[in-house]
């Protein structure tokens, strides 16, 4: 019986956890497990890789915010693998920024927990051509509006993580002026 090696690097990727394929033939899928303590949620694939914000619960409730740790299991053809291959690596997805306000030539809003920073995307129209400007905000939850920025307008706002790979942006949060 061929005796199976452990995954040895679970990482994520703007939001995609990879790991290793292993090496033994009779592996055709693996069956990852995200569990924060109060929920689990289980994705099977035969890739090396699920993209975080996309897992769901059997109910179809997308990962609520917190830390999680992850288990991966391999199945083959004629077993499924009694133990693990990995776990306690564990990952962050991050809350929804809320509480957007404009305030003079300021855009302001409520701080999400473990957030490194916030990446905004402005969106406008000048001279009939849609113009895009990204901006990354470093711990703080206030930024200066872009120069010349009238009229409509969209502003989204998103929380970003650490670069190393543990924790997962939060969902796009949208400011829309009048």
């Amino acid at each position: 019986m061929n005796r199976l090696k452990s995954v040895s690097t679970i990482k994520s990727v703007d939001g995609v956890l990879t790991w290793e394929h292993l090496e033994a033939d009779h592996v055709t899928e693996y069956i990852v497990t995200l569990s924060n303590g109060e929920n689990s949620y289980t994705y099977t694939t035969a890739q090396t890789s699920i993209d975080f914000g996309k897992v769901k619960d059997d109910l179809g409730n997308e990962l609520v915010v917190g830390k999680y740790s992850v288990t991966i299991k391999a199945v083959g053809a004629d077993f499924v693998s009694s133990l693990p291959l990995t776990s306690g690596n564990s990952f962050t997805k991050l809350g929804t920024v809320s509480g957007i306000k404009v305030i003079g030539n300021n855009i302001e809003w409520e701080a999400v927990e473990n957030a490194q920073g916030y990446e905004l995307t402005f969106e406008w129209t000048q001279d009939e051509e849609i113009k895009t400007e990204t901006k990354l905000v470093e711990g703080v939850c206030r930024c200066t509006l872009l120069e010349g920025l009238t009229g409509v307008f969209k502003i989204t706002i998103r929380a970003v993580g650490v670069g190393d790979g543990t924790v997962f942006n939060g969902e796009i949060s949208t400011y829309q002026s009048s």
